[in-house]
């Protein structure tokens, strides 16, 4: 009975770690990071998992390529977290993209995963919204023309 009291209490006790830590990052350094930016729209996702962790692969339909030589129709997007087979795995500070959202996605390629990674985890990934869907989003879709013109003038700055 002790056992159970105890096991119990540890429990009520006990508190999520929270063990992701990301200093902010400048839209100057995000971009100078880089290798890849674009905006598009995130596609259904698939997880699968690799050594134990779980991983998300989603296909982004690119609008726009504002850094990069490539002028891809679409990329495919690794974010770390996802569900495989009932079990369900989040990381905190990992960006997240959901079928149908709209974003901005400063990106570097990861030859491991063999896909694009945002730089940065969340802050590299700008969803982009419309000002009155209620979503939480850090750039409204009023403002994405001006935010591309300072992206692209970061791009060309030496």
């Amino acid at each position: 009975m002790k056992t159970l009291f105890g096991l119990l209490l540890v429990m009520l006790l006990a508190r999520p770690a929270g063990a992701t830590r990301a200093l902010p990052v400048s839209l100057e350094s995000l971009t100078r990071t880089a290798q890849l930016i674009v905006d598009g729209d995130a596609q259904r996702g698939q997880s699968f998992r690799i050594d134990g962790r779980i991983f998300t692969r989603v296909e982004v339909r690119v609008r726009g390529v504002w850094k990069g030589d490539e002028r891809p129709a679409s990329v495919s997007i690794v974010l770390r977290g996802g569900v495989v087979d009932g079990v369900g795995q989040r990381v905190d500070g990992e960006a997240v993209l959901e079928e149908g959202d709209h974003a901005v996605l400063f990106l570097r390629y990861d030859e491991d995963l063999a896909g694009y990674r945002p730089v940065a985890l969340e802050q590299g990934a700008f969803r982009v919204r419309a000002s009155d869907d209620g979503r939480s989003a850090r750039l409204d879709a009023i403002n994405l023309p001006s935010f591309e013109r300072r992206v692209r003038g970061l791009v060309r700055a030496p």
